[in-house]
């Protein structure tokens, strides 16, 4: 199968909803119409997808952000400095990710429900991650960049899923690519979708503090 992650100019990080959709059909080298045809053939199920990133919202960064280095440098160098200073992800993953710091509320809701693990970063860096803390059982979708997941999440409920569920639940903490093709999303797919911002209260182990919604962030439904 094609690589998803060359669809997509990775120096780009808001590209319109338009744009991002006429390159996934491109790239699966079909038009808009055949496109519906395959959703039209899906099975409908009353079942709700849960789909949750996995740094900073399944999963608090609270120890790592302690370390002055690792925060400074936070967007920016991070690769480098865990590179230089821990030799490779692996030793980086031993020392800071250990069970009590996933935020069991959405652990829950994904354990409990059909669900992804929807990340962006580099591959084998999250697969280390997320075997670490024994969720390596949960489907999961990595991508190299955010604007990236909303068709991740389609092409994987297209051909991997290949049911849509009655509503579809986002848990994230950086939404806004995902707000912003959203209705698209939910358009296509006639079903309800929810986005929530995740903020994770970082001098408590692993709590949810809350979902927090503006003006930005909406429930799109679309009724048949």
């Amino acid at each position: 199968m094609k690589n998803f992650n060359n669809l997509i100019p990775l120096q780009n990080n808001w590209i319109s909803e338009k744009v991002l959709l006429d390159w996934f059909l491109e790239w699966l080298g079909i038009n808009y119409d055949e496109l519906l045809y395959i959703i039209s053939k899906l099975e409908r199920t009353d079942k709700i997808l849960v789909v949750s990133d996995f740094d900073d919202t399944l999963y608090s960064r609270f120890t790592q952000l302690k370390n002055p280095l690792l925060r400074e440098n936070r967007w920016y160098k991070w690769n480098e400095i865990i590179v230089s200073h821990f030799w490779w992800f692996s030793k980086f993953v031993d020392e800071y990710y250990y069970t009590e710091w996933l935020t069991k509320e959405i652990v829950s809701k994904i354990k409990n429900n059909i669900s992804l693990i929807l990340t962006a970063w580099i591959k084998i860096f999250q697969e280390l991650k997320i075997k670490k803390v024994w969720l390596d059982n949960i489907p999961r979708v990595i991508v190299e960049k955010n604007n990236m997941k909303s068709l991740a999440l389609l092409k994987y409920i297209l051909f991997e899923l290949k049911k849509i569920p009655k509503l579809i639940e986002i848990y994230d903490d950086r939404v806004t690519n995902l707000c912003e093709n959203g209705q698209k999303l939910s358009d296509l797919l006639q079903t309800e979708i929810i986005v929530t911002e995740v903020q994770l209260e970082w001098n408590k182990v692993a709590e949810l503090n809350n979902f927090t919604w503006n003006s930005a962030l909406k429930i799109w439904k679309h009724y048949i």
